[in-house]
C-alpha cells in the first residue's frame, strides 16, 4: 500500500477518482493504518490498528498543506508512528484505554500545578508578613500596635524593599544580618533587641496563621514558614534598658503645680492627663486618654476601662475608685471637653496623642533644664511620662502596701490561679481602703507637708483567699 502525495491526500483522488477515504501503511505488518477521511472541506486524519478482529480509530488530526489550521502532513504521520510505538511497548493493553489513562494522568498533573501554582502565588512576603503581625495588634486593640507597625516600616520595609519584596518562606538567618548591623550602626541598641522581638512574633504568626480560618479569611496569604529565621539571630541583655527613674516627692511636688511652664500655649487638657494619670494610681496614659463621659459612676464614684496591656493583648475590663481629687480633675476636663463624649478629647474629636503627652513632658523637662542653668544649678534628670506610673508604685511602696492591693489598683495581674479563674470581682472595698491610703499621703506630698517617707502608715490585713 503506497504513501499519498500531499496533492492527493488534499483533493482526496487517486487514479483521477474522488474518494471520500484513503488510507495508507504507518509501517510494518501489524503497525497499523493511517486512514484519511473527508469530512465536508476538510480532511481529517485517524490512526487505525487491529485487536482481537475489531478495529480502532484513533483521531490524530485535521490536515493542512501549511500547517496554519491544521497538521502539515509529516506530523500527522510521525504522530502514527508515535501510536504504533506505544502500542508496541504497551501490549496487551489497548492503546485506546491506554491514551484515555494518560490523558486522565496529564489533566490530574494540570490541576495539580495549578493548585501548587496558586498556592505559591499566595505565599505572602516578608512585607505581607509585618503588615500581618501589625493587623493582629490593631485587632486586638493593643497599645503597641502602632508603635511596632512603625518600627517594622521604619527598620525592615523601607530600607530593605527588596528583601521585603521576598516570600517570607525563603528569609534565611543569613538574609537578616544586614538588617540587624544596619540598627546597631545606628546606635540604637535598644531598638535592635525590640526589631529582633517584632520580628520574631510576626514569623511565629505566620507559622500558625496557615491553618487559621480567621486569618485566612481576613487576608488569604499563606506563608508556609517551616521555621523562624530570627531564632538563629542572638538577643542582647544589656541592651534592654531597665528604667528605675521614679520622681521624689520634691520633685513630684515640682511638677504638680508647674507642669503646663514648658507649654503654656497647649491645651489644659494635657497636664489635666498626666495629673488624672496619678491620681487613678499610676494607670497608664494610653489606657485612660480614650475614656467616655459614660464609664464614669459620678455617684458612686468609680471608673471603668478597658485594659490592652499584657500577654496576648486580652481586652479586660478595669473598675476603679475615683478619689475626691480625680472627680476635681474631671470637672475641670469638663468645662474644656464637656460637649464631647470623653474627659480628654480635644479640638477635632479625637482622643489626646499619646505621642504629643510625651512632648509636653519633654516640654516641661527642658523648662526645668533651662531654669537650673539660669541659676547656676545642676539641671535635673529628665524623666518621661512612663515614669509616673513608677513613681506612683514607689508611693504605695512608701505606705507598706502589699503588693496584691497595689496590683488591684494598678491594672496588674499577679499570676496566681485564684486571680486568673476565681476572682471576677471588683472588689471596691478594698480597692477603696488602699485608695484612701495612696491619696492620704498624695495630698501631703502635692501640700508640701511630707516627707520622703509617710508617717503612721495604714496597712491592710492579706486578703482571703476566694473560694470556688
Amino acid at each position: 500500500m503506497p504513501q499519498y502525495s500531499p496533492t492527493q491526500i488534499e483533493n482526496m483522488t487517486i487514479d483521477g477518482k474522488k474518494k471520500s477515504k484513503i488510507s495508507e501503511p504507518v509501517g510494518g505488518k501489524g503497525e497499523g493504518t493511517l486512514v484519511y477521511k473527508q469530512q465536508k472541506s476538510e480532511v481529517e486524519a485517524y490512526y487505525r490498528y487491529r485487536d482481537n478482529s475489531k478495529d480502532t480509530l484513533l483521531f490524530i488530526g485535521r490536515y493542512s498543506r501549511l500547517g496554519k489550521t491544521g497538521l502539515k502532513l509529516n506530523e500527522i504521520r510521525d504522530k502514527a508512528r508515535e501510536y504504533a510505538r506505544i502500542r508496541r511497548e504497551i501490549a496487551p493493553v489497548d492503546l485506546k484505554d491506554h491514551l484515555k489513562f494518560e490523558e486522565a494522568r496529564r489533566l490530574q498533573e494540570m490541576e495539580e500545578q495549578k493548585r501548587q501554582a496558586a498556592i505559591e502565588a499566595s505565599h505572602g512576603t516578608l512585607e505581607d508578613l509585618c503588615a500581618l503581625y501589625a493587623a493582629s495588634l490593631h485587632r486586638r486593640k493593643a497599645s503597641s500596635a502602632r508603635d511596632v507597625e512603625n518600627s517594622l516600616k521604619r527598620n525592615v520595609i523601607v530600607p530593605f524593599p527588596h528583601l521585603a519584596a521576598r516570600k517570607a518562606n525563603t528569609i534565611t538567618p543569613d538574609d537578616l544580618i544586614p538588617l540587624f548591623q544596619r540598627v546597631l550602626e545606628r546606635g540604637v541598641t535598644r531598638t535592635y533587641n525590640m526589631v529582633r522581638s517584632n520580628l520574631k512574633a510576626a514569623f511565629n504568626l505566620g507559622m500558625k496563621s496557615d491553618h487559621d480560618p480567621r486569618q485566612q479569611l481576613e487576608h488569604g496569604k499563606r506563608f508556609s514558614i517551616q521555621f523562624n529565621p530570627v531564632d538563629a539571630i542572638p538577643r542582647y541583655a544589656e541592651f534592654d534598658r531597665v528604667r528605675e527613674r521614679s520622681l521624689s516627692n520634691e520633685e513630684l511636688y515640682q511638677m504638680w503645680h508647674h507642669l503646663e511652664s514648658g507649654k503654656e500655649t497647649w491645651s489644659l487638657l494635657y497636664g489635666l492627663l498626666l495629673r488624672f494619670c496619678f491620681v487613678c494610681f499610676g494607670n497608664r496614659p494610653e489606657q485612660l486618654n480614650d475614656i467616655k463621659w459614660s464609664d464614669i459612676d459620678f455617684t458612686k464614684q468609680t471608673l471603668m476601662f478597658v485594659d490592652t496591656k499584657g500577654k496576648n493583648a486580652i481586652p479586660k475590663k478595669r473598675v476603679i475608685p475615683l478619689t475626691n481629687r480625680a472627680m476635681a480633675i474631671l470637672e475641670q476636663a469638663q468645662r474644656i471637653s464637656g460637649c464631647f463624649d470623653g474627659p480628654f478629647i480635644i479640638t477635632g474629636g479625637s482622643p489626646i496623642d499619646i505621642r504629643n503627652l510625651g512632648r509636653f513632658v519633654g516640654a516641661y523637662n527642658d523648662w526645668l533644664q533651662d531654669n537650673a542653668m539660669a541659676e547656676g544649678k545642676q539641671p535635673p534628670e529628665r524623666f518621661t511620662a512612663k515614669d509616673l506610673r513608677r513613681t506612683a508604685t514607689r508611693l504605695f511602696t512608701d505606705c507598706r502596701v502589699l503588693k496584691e492591693h497595689r496590683y488591684l489598683l494598678q491594672s496588674r495581674e499577679d499570676g496566681s490561679v485564684e486571680s486568673k479563674h476565681y476572682d471576677h470581682d471588683d472588689r471596691l472595698p478594698e480597692k477603696r481602703d488602699v485608695a484612701k491610703i495612696y491619696d492620704d499621703y498624695l495630698s501631703r506630698i502635692i501640700d508640701g507637708t511630707a516627707d520622703e517617707q509617710p508617717d503612721n502608715v495604714i496597712q491592710l490585713k492579706q486578703a482571703e483567699p476566694s473560694i470556688a
